[in-house]
Order: C-alpha cells, then structure tokens, then sequence
C-alpha cells in the first residue's frame, strides 16, 4: 500500500542473518562483475532501514493492535483469517469449514481429480534436459539455463479465496505456482511470447484505457451495450488451441526469442503437465484446461480469445459500434433487433472453442 499505510516494524528485530543468507543464494543468477555493486546496495538498504528513528506514537498505537490480533490468533487456532476474492476485506472462517468448502469444490470431477503421484521431480529432470539440450545446442546461456531450471521445487499449493458477495460463502481456488519447477520457464516463455506479438486493437490494458477509448463515442439510438465474460477463463481454455495459437503467430515471433519452434512448443507442453497442485496431504490435477496459476496461462488464453472473437466477428451481418476486451470480460454495442440473434450465434461459436460465456 506504500509507505504512509506500511504496517510499523521494530528495527532492531530484523532478520539479518536470514536476508543475507536468502541475497547470497539469489545473487548467482546476475553476472558476477554485477554483484559486488549488489551487494554494496543492500547493505547500504540494510543500514538505512536499522538506523530509521523509532515508530511514533501513533506506530505504536497500531504495533499494539497488532500484538492483540496476534495473541488472539494464538488463542483461536481452529479460525483462519483469509483475504475476501473481491473488495479489500478480511475474512475469518473456521478451519474445518474453510477444508469442506475446498474439498466440496475440489470434489467436482469435472475440473480436478485426486493424481497419485507427484510430479515434481519428473518435471525438474524434464526442465533440466530440455534447457540443458538448447545450451548444447547454443540456443541459451549456461547462466540463463541456470536460471530456468529450478532445484529443490515444491509442487504447486491451492488455496481458497471466500466469495462473500455469494450466497453460502463459496471459495475460488486460487493456485500458487511459487517455488514450483516450472514457474521460471513458465515466466520466461510468457515474455518471449508476450512481449513480441502484437495485440489486436480490441485489447483493453486497464479501465482509464477503456474510458480513453470510448469517452467520445456516441451510440445510435437502436444500439444496446452487451457485456461478456468466460467462465473459469484458464480451466476452459483447450491446449490444442493455445498450441495452434502459438503457432499461427510463428512469425512474429521467429527472430525474437532464442528457441526453434519445435523447441517452444516442447516447452510449452512441458507446462501444461504442471496442471497439479496440492491441498492438505492430496495431490489434484486439472482435467482439463492450461494450468492454473501458472504465469504462461494468462498470455495463451489471451491469444485464444483473440482468436475467438475474430472468429465470431467476422461471422456477423454487421459491425458492433464498438469492441473491447479486457482479460475475459468484454463490452460491446449492438443493434436491439440484433442482440438476441448475435447472443445465440456467439454462444454456439464459442462452444465450438469449448469455452461458456455468462
């Protein structure tokens, strides 16, 4: 939240010895004429934070709530305090409640099914050959391979964010991808992708674009606005799609990342088997969809819908005022006559793609 809204901290309780030890293990991953410069700068960040005054009065104020809500923590361990999946509010919910709430979504074999085995080390070995071949092959660096290729991984974790704007308190499963073998071949993947393929005009970066980009419109009397978004976005999104997808922008993409073709889409596939993640002692996987949580999903189910809506577009007996999509929500502007006829012919489109629009 920034610094007038930082939580107080007692200066002289720093960790030292921990954040030392954490920098040291991380600094291998920059060249090493660079990390003496590093280091100089956090210690000298190190000894600014120690020799900060006092927390003020008011600090102490909070400190004290804060030491309360501990201790009352400490004496209540069957409640869980977890974030609300909308608005900035906390939400405290008892343990056994918050498990059954998982499991009852969990429990739907639709979306997940209980995998006996755990795939982590599989994944390490797999990721470890596939950058150890493109080094031999002088597509990478030893030191980029090094930093793709992750040890001592932990498989993916999932946790429940309340719906309290629902009835009876459902929870979103959300998946941390953190410290996963994965997760830096995912995040380098959706760079190279990400950042040199050209987004079509219809993509919307935030709501002051979308504001920027309509605020002169005038719609004709007979139009009607129409808003759109996709259901459980990642877990609809077929891989043969994202695949084709991938490949349709080959060309956009073949002097701008290092790897072949045929190498990033054995990379790819190699992150869509990370579609597990764990909840209390049980391994699940994805029955379907690109893996949730993992940092690649967001920028293939984004080409996906690109390809979708052009799909759907081009199919119309007219042209929509206006469309825009941000992620999976979409605003548009039709005729009233049109809108039931182009509701229907869009949902019949986009079941083709296997995706379910509210």
């Amino acid at each position: 939240m920034g610094p007038k809204y930082g939580i107080p901290f007692n200066n002289n309780r720093i960790p030292t010895s921990k954040l030392i030890s954490d920098f040291e293990s991380k600094i291998s991953c920059i060249p090493s004429n660079s990390r003496n410069t590093a280091r100089q700068d956090f210690t000298n960040t190190i000894k600014k934070f120690i020799n900060t005054p006092a927390p003020l009065n008011a600090d102490k104020e909070v400190l004290h709530k804060i030491k309360e809500t501990k201790i009352f923590q400490n004496n209540n361990q069957d409640l869980l305090f977890l974030k609300a999946d909308e608005g900035n509010k906390t939400v405290v919910m008892n343990k056994l409640m918050y498990e059954a709430k998982m499991l009852q979504q969990l429990s739907n074999n639709n979306f997940h099914k209980v995998f006996r085995y755990n795939l982590t080390s599989t994944l390490q070995q797999e990721i470890k050959k596939l950058t150890t071949d493109w080094v031999n092959s002088k597509f990478i660096s030893n030191q980029l391979r090094r930093q793709i290729a992750k040890t001592d991984c932990l498989p993916p974790r999932a946790y429940g964010l309340p719906k309290i704007h629902k009835p009876d308190t459902p929870v979103r499963i959300i998946v941390s991808f953190t410290d996963s073998p994965t997760i830096n071949l995912a995040r380098f993947l959706s760079k190279w992708i990400g950042n040199n393929i050209t987004p079509p005009l219809s993509r919307i970066r935030d709501s002051f674009a979308l504001v920027n980009a309509i605020s002169d419109l005038c719609l004709p009397a007979d139009y009607i606005l129409v808003s759109l978004d996709v259901i459980s976005l990642f877990t609809n999104v077929p891989q043969d799609l994202a695949i084709n997808a991938v490949k349709q922008r080959w060309h956009q993409l073949v002097d701008k990342i290092p790897v072949p073709c045929n190498e990033l889409l054995k990379a790819l596939q190699i992150c869509f088997k990370a579609a597990i993640f764990k909840f209390n002692h049980n391994i699940y996987a994805q029955t379907y969809g690109l893996p949730m949580g993992s940092p690649l999903s967001p920028i293939l189910s984004d080409l996906v819908l690109d390809d979708l809506e052009q799909h759907c577009l081009n199919k119309l007996d007219f042209k929509p005022s206006f469309f825009f999509r941000y992620v999976d929500d979409i605003i548009t502007a039709v005729p009233r006559i049109k809108s039931q006829k182009c509701f229907q012919f869009s949902t019949v489109s986009i079941r083709d793609y296997n995706l379910h629009l509210n």
